[in-house]
């Protein structure tokens, strides 16, 4: 019951308070609604892993949630009030200056090799 009603209020805040929010400060709905699905994206992938029981859903789950994590993050790197001014890069290269895409290739290969030696390191152990 806990559960379901923490996800009901992480959607209700999601979808219904970008608008609210942005009546009260002034900065752009369009901007604040971007974080708040890419926070929401997040929590729900966090929260998928943590009840995972399988170490390689887990790790998927772990390189979902910080994918959708950068959305957010990428985001409030730059004023709320405003569309970013990116030029040709995507957001999170404008926010941070290096070519974001290629680490996170590499964290998710990563991921994916350390999940794999770990299940034939406990199949060797059975």
């Amino acid at each position: 019951m806990t559960a379901g009603l923490a996800l009901l209020a992480l959607f209700a805040v999601a979808n219904y308070a970008p608008e609210a929010l942005a009546a009260l400060t002034g900065l752009s709905e369009r901007a604040i609604d971007y974080v708040m699905q890419g926070g929401q994206t997040a929590l729900l992938w966090a929260w998928l892993g943590a009840n995972m029981p399988d170490l390689l859903a887990r790790a998927a789950c772990a390189i979902g949630a910080w994918e959708a994590m950068q959305r957010p993050a990428c985001r409030l790197m730059f004023p709320l009030d405003r569309p970013p001014n990116t030029g040709d890069l995507n957001l999170c290269e404008a926010a941070i200056g290096l070519p974001v895409a290629w680490i996170n290739a590499a964290a998710a290969l990563f991921v994916a090799l350390l999940a794999q030696e770990v299940q034939r390191a406990e199949a060797a152990n059975r």
